[in-house]
């Protein structure tokens, strides 16, 4: 996995972070990896058209429970549907808007690191959590309950998932990164 530059990395933090404030409790892992990328690749007015080849990568295809998870938060609204690019307007868009290039290499980042990490079965919560450890600036994050419990909130999980998580990461080497 290519290194993460700190514009992109405090990018994908912020982004993190600002959906843990937006996003109620109960939003899943899946809702939550797909409202990264769409934050992320979104324009200046808030509007984004996700390919289906990415939705596909993400491992969500035709499922629609992430989307109306999101849409039920008020957070975004579908404006056309598959087959092809689905276009979304974000309803929950503010704040600076960084540079196209940074946000674009900050999605790919988070994409191809949710998917290095969720591979095999393809367990969304831990590639939330690859996602959240992997753009932390410390690579020890998650070690004490303190920092764990943070993580939890932060990220939409509960500790049991947080734990399970956090423990296939340190198994598939995410620690060594």
């Amino acid at each position: 996995m290519s290194r993460l530059e700190l514009p992109e990395r405090v990018l994908i933090q912020d982004t993190l972070a600002s959906l843990h404030a937006c996003l109620p409790k109960d939003i899943g892992a899946p809702a939550r990896l797909l409202a990264v990328q769409c934050a992320l690749r979104a324009g200046p007015g808030g509007q984004v058209a996700l390919p289906a080849g990415l939705l596909r990568g993400m491992r969500l295809g035709s499922t629609l429970t992430p989307w109306c998870e999101l849409e039920d938060a008020h957070w975004l609204m579908r404006l056309t549907a598959s087959p092809g690019p689905v276009w979304v307007q974000l309803l929950s868009h503010h704040g600076p808007h960084p540079a196209r290039h940074q946000r674009a290499r900050a999605a790919d980042w988070a994409l191809r690191t949710a998917r290095e990490y969720g591979a095999d079965d393809y367990d969304f919560n831990t590639a939330l959590m690859a996602l959240a450890l992997a753009a932390c600036r410390s690579p020890h994050a998650a070690q004490s309950p303190a920092e764990r419990e943070v993580l939890s909130r932060a990220r939409g999980l509960t500790p049991v998932e947080l734990t399970r998580a956090v423990g296939r990461l340190w198994a598939g080497s995410l620690a060594d990164q």
